[in-house]
């Protein structure tokens, strides 16, 4: 699991804990509230209870912020799938034209052989060549002489 998985499971999973104040208060006899209310100090269980919202929202945010970036992750992945999808595409039709071109004049769809064919070939004409010829499956095509 990546640290970006992680971090994303436990900001999902992250709720804090009930207010200590709001579980004594559940057991505290109501005559004795007061008391006890005082005895602890008002001021402090309102800060904490204003901390604790503000634990709320930024957890909140954060659950937010994380959903984005899963969304953004989803969608850029989707796009690098369909941009290699285009490549291949793009690489097959260059290959077609490549194997055609060596099949007219007798000659192996290689980069040797197609420079064979079109003299020296400038860098660009080069790269492309090798980037069509480049693939496991079909480095080599043999044609017919």
């Amino acid at each position: 699991m990546t640290l970006r998985e992680e971090n994303s499971r436990r900001s999902k999973m992250f709720k804090p804990p009930p207010l200590l104040w709001d579980r004594m208060a559940k057991r505290i006899q109501p005559a004795e509230m007061d008391t006890i209310k005082t005895r602890i100090g008002e001021e402090l269980i309102d800060s904490n209870a204003e901390l604790h919202e503000e634990i709320l929202g930024i957890s909140e945010i954060l659950h937010e912020v994380n959903e984005k970036n899963e969304g953004l992750k989803r969608e850029a992945d989707e796009k690098l799938k369909s941009e290699s999808l285009e490549s291949r595409a793009l690489r097959n039709e260059i290959k077609k034209h490549l194997v055609s071109l060596s099949i007219k004049h007798g000659c192996e769809c290689t980069l040797k052989g197609i420079s064979s064919i079109m003299g020296e070939l400038s860098e660009t004409e080069n790269g492309i060549v090798s980037y069509a010829c480049s693939d496991n499956y079909s480095n080599v095509v043999n044609t017919p002489r």
